[in-house]
């Protein structure tokens, strides 16, 4: 927590709860349910690596899976080097098959050589990598671990926000 290798924005995003993630709304009531996927790794090209979004598009729609869902949260590693047309491919990919809100929460493949600006402005549909929102009767927490640490400023602003909060229900992304 003492090492702060790069700089958060100014701005307290834990103290606000988003109400829609780019152009969608997370107006959540009730019970509600969330497809969890990680480590897409959209660009990976690494010989002996087996990619199977076809098969995974399969399933999920064969099940009836894209009927269910509330919400999708992808936990990290969009992209693989943080190349700008792997956040386009994971952006198109991701918003042609969900129609519910998309949660990208920033991974370390996500901000190299300058991936972080690339990440907000393609696929967090926020404007920091770390917030809060709220679905039914929990508080999500996005927090950006991409450094492997959440640094001093982010680090004061969520235990400040955690403190705050009276919601019983939290989960940490």
């Amino acid at each position: 927590p003492n090492i702060d290798q790069y700089s958060n924005p100014g701005i307290n995003y834990f103290e606000t709860d988003l109400t829609s993630i780019g152009s969608r709304n997370i107006n959540i009531d009730g019970d509600f349910e969330i497809l969890l996927i990680s480590d897409t790794h959209f660009g990976k090209t690494k010989s002996g690596t087996v990619f199977k979004i076809a098969e995974f598009e399969d399933y999920i729609k064969s099940n009836g899976i894209l009927n269910n869902i509330d919400l999708v949260i992808n936990l990290g590693d969009v992209s693989d080097n943080s190349e700008q047309a792997q956040f386009d491919s994971y952006q198109n990919w991701s918003t042609n098959l969900f129609s519910v809100p998309i949660i990208n929460v920033i991974g370390n493949h996500d901000n190299r050589n300058g991936g972080v600006e690339r990440f907000i402005n393609t696929v967090a549909g926020t404007a920091s990598t770390f917030y809060c929102f709220k679905a039914s009767d929990i508080h999500f927490y996005v927090v950006d671990s991409a450094y492997r640490t959440l640094g001093r400023q982010q680090l004061g602003y969520f235990i400040d926000a955690l403190e705050k909060d009276s919601s019983s229900k939290k989960i940490v992304l």
